[in-house]
C-alpha cells in the first residue's frame, strides 16, 4: 500500500468518524427531545378532554335542571303524568321531542318511578319500555361523565348522558338527557387536525380520521396485533382516557363497560426532520 493511500485512509478515518459520532448523537438527542415534546402535548390534550367532558356533562345537567323547573310548573304535564288524564296523552308523548329541540339536546327521556319511559324525544315510539337500571347506572357515574348506547328509529348511537330526579306531588320522575357522540363531537375534543381522537369500545369504534366501524364479535387478539403493527409502521405519541359506557341493548341486561378515548399525535414531522438531518450529514461527509 502506497504512502498516498495510507494517508487518504487515515484522513478519511479522522474526518468521517467524528462526523458519524456527531450525527448519531445529534439525531438521538433531537429525536428524544421532540418525542418528549409530542408526548407532553398529547398528555395535555388528554387532560383538556377530561375537563371538556366534565364541562359538557355539567352543561347537560344545567339544561335538565331548567327543564325540571318547567315540568314542575306545567299543569298539562301534571294532568298527563300524575293524574293520567287520557286527553293529555298526546301532549305527554310529544313533550320530550319539543323540549329536546328547545334545550339543544340530542337525547331526552322522561322515566316514571318504575323506570318506564313515558316520553322520548329522540325516538317517540320508545314510550312504555322499562329501563330502571339505566337511571341507577347514570347516577353512579363518577363525576357524572358516562356514555350510553341509545336507540333511534333506524340505528343505535352513543350519547354523553346525565340523569336528574324530580318529584311532582308524591310521584317521582327521572330525566335522562344527553348529546350525541360522533366523529364531529370527537373533532371538537381534538381542537387540532394534527391530533387524532378515537373512541374504542366493545363492538365498535369512532375516530376523527375514518368512518366508524362496528365489530359484532370483536377479536381482542386481532385488534391488539393490528394496533401493534400500526404503531410499528406509524410511530406516534399516544394518550388514553377511560370512560364508562352503559350498554343498553334490547333483550339483553344492562351492562357497564369501559370505553377508551385514545389521543394520537403522529410523529410524521419528526421522521421528516430526521431524514432531512441525515441527508445533510451525508452531504457534509461527502
Amino acid at each position: 500500500m502506497s504512502l498516498r493511500t495510507r494517508l487518504l485512509l487515515a484522513f478519511a478515518a479522522v474526518v468521517l468518524i467524528p462526523i458519524a459520532l456527531l450525527a448519531f448523537g445529534f439525531r438521538q438527542e433531537m429525536t428524544r427531545r421532540l418525542q418528549n415534546e409530542y408526548q407532553l402535548r398529547v398528555d395535555t390534550v388528554v387532560a383538556d378532554i377530561r375537563e371538556d367532558l366534565g364541562r359538557e356533562s355539567a352543561g347537560i345537567n344545567d339544561r335538565l335542571a331548567s327543564l325540571e323547573v318547567a315540568l314542575v310548573n306545567d299543569n298539562r304535564f301534571r294532568l298527563a303524568a300524575v293524574v293520567d288524564l287520557e286527553s293529555e296523552r298526546d301532549y305527554l308523548l310529544d313533550y320530550a321531542g319539543t323540549a329536546m329541540r328547545l334545550t339543544g339536546l340530542s337525547v331526552l327521556q322522561i322515566h316514571d318511578s318504575d323506570g318506564r319511559i313515558i316520553s322520548s324525544g329522540h325516538f317517540r315510539n320508545e314510550h312504555g319500555r322499562a329501563e330502571p337500571e339505566l337511571t341507577a347506572a347514570l347516577a353512579k357515574a363518577r363525576g357524572g361523565v358516562a356514555l350510553v348506547t341509545m336507540r333511534a328509529a333506524d340505528r343505535e348511537f352513543l350519547a354523553l348522558a346525565r340523569s336528574r330526579q324530580f318529584s311532582i306531588g308524591e310521584r317521582m320522575f327521572t330525566l335522562v338527557g344527553g348529546i350525541a357522540v360522533d366523529e364531529a363531537f370527537l373533532a371538537r375534543l381534538a381542537r387540532d387536525r394534527a391530533i387524532v381522537v378515537s373512541l374504542i369500545y366493545p363492538g365498535g369504534e369512532l375516530s376523527t380520521v375514518r368512518e366508524s366501524t362496528v365489530r359484532l364479535k370483536p377479536d381482542t387478539t386481532t385488534d391488539t396485533t393490528r394496533e401493534t403493527t400500526s404503531e410499528a409502521m406509524n410511530p406516534a405519541a399516544v394518550g388514553e382516557l377511560q370512560v364508562p359506557l352503559i350498554k343498553s341493548e334490547e333483550g339483553d341486561p344492562l351492562e357497564v363497560v369501559q370505553a377508551r378515548l385514545q389521543v394520537t399525535q403522529p410523529l410524521t414531522p419528526l421522521r421528516a426532520l430526521a431524514r432531512s438531518a441525515d441527508r445533510w450529514v451525508l452531504l457534509t461527509a461527502g
